[in-house]
């Protein structure tokens, strides 16, 4: 029985991202990070931009980079009264998985955010993102996934 639910598991892949947000008091900036699963990506940036991708290609970083760029831009989202306007700053392979990083510019921190994550919800039905949001030394987490895109996090009084 046990052997016939590894293997399922095995079989049937899951989809999970996992989403680091970081409120800098010092900076008052955003710092984020996006953990996803590298052939994932790539297939979502290849529905994206109809181009073949190989992320592990470094004679195509420039064109990976543009296009991470856009499609995080148009797929993810932090709102706190309005969207926070947030820069790529770069991304890097480890194995199995890329992780993204974005930064806004100088911004207040709101009693209330929200954080919208569609990345990869298009090519697969099953996607979730599992949030973290840092604050000082508040730490809040909440899920997302095709059904709620959006996750809330408040500020403590």
């Amino acid at each position: 029985m046990i052997s016939s639910l590894l293997l399922w598991f095995m079989l049937h892949p899951f989809h999970v991202g996992l989403t680091d947000i970081n409120y800098n008091s010092d900076s008052e900036s955003y710092q984020v990070s996006l953990k996803l699963f590298t052939d994932d990506l790539e297939k979502g940036l290849e529905e994206f931009s109809d181009l073949s991708i190989d992320l592990f290609d470094s004679s195509s970083t420039d064109l990976s980079d543009s296009l991470i760029s856009v499609y995080v831009d148009q797929h993810f989202s932090i709102s706190a009264a309005d969207r926070v306007d947030l820069k790529y700053i770069g991304s890097e392979r480890e194995y199995d998985v890329t992780w993204i990083y974005l930064e806004s510019d100088k911004t207040q921190m709101r009693e209330e955010i929200h954080v919208q994550n569609e990345i990869l919800m298009s090519v697969f039905s099953d996607q979730s993102h599992i949030v973290h949001f840092k604050y000082g030394n508040e730490n809040q987490s909440g899920l997302i996934s095709s059904e709620k895109t959006i996750a809330i996090f408040q500020k403590s009084p």
